[in-house]
């Protein structure tokens, strides 16, 4: 084998293992369709706070970058949950979520130890998560439905023949 075909050889393995790109553009069209629920959710939510509470205008930017991350992890298991067929995932999920909710409303939602009043920031992050995880959740299921339909017809067209 010359050098041409042995160059050529592992672009072809590169592209077939890392750069294949239609599993890249399904997972870019995930992302994005997920990114953008959870952006539109935490614009959303991040403009009702700042209107009918007390903040400051000029807060809007950071109570959307801590929702839009709160809203990305929702938009993830919502997602993932929505798209899976094995039922691991609906045991996992639960248990994942409680443990996270846990340590986030200890960590963030309690502001000062000796009074334990909760952070004006704790209620819109839960509603910004199960918003979020509820939309993406619907996604998935529905990408998953689609893509069982499409392959439960294939799978009649074979038996028939």
């Amino acid at each position: 084998m010359n050098e041409e075909q042995e160059a050529n050889r592992l672009v072809d393995f590169a592209d077939r293992m890392f750069f294949d790109w239609p599993i890249w553009e399904i997972g870019l069209r995930g992302f994005i369709s997920n990114a953008f629920v959870a952006a539109i959710v935490s614009l959303s939510v991040a403009w009702f706070v700042v209107r009918n509470s007390k903040m400051e205008v000029s807060r809007f930017g950071s109570v959307f970058a801590h929702l839009l991350v709160i809203g990305l992890f929702g938009a993830l298991v919502g997602y993932s949950g929505g798209n899976s067929r094995e039922g691991v995932v609906g045991d996992l999920i639960p248990a994942v979520i409680t443990l996270l909710a846990g340590a986030v409303t200890y960590l963030i939602g309690v502001s000062d130890e000796q009074t334990r009043k909760l952070n004006p920031m704790t209620l819109p992050m839960v509603a910004t998560f199960i918003t979020v995880l509820f939309f993406c959740y619907v996604m998935g299921a529905g990408n998953r439905v689609g893509f069982e339909a499409k392959q439960n017809s294939a799978d009649d067209k074979e038996f028939t023949r």
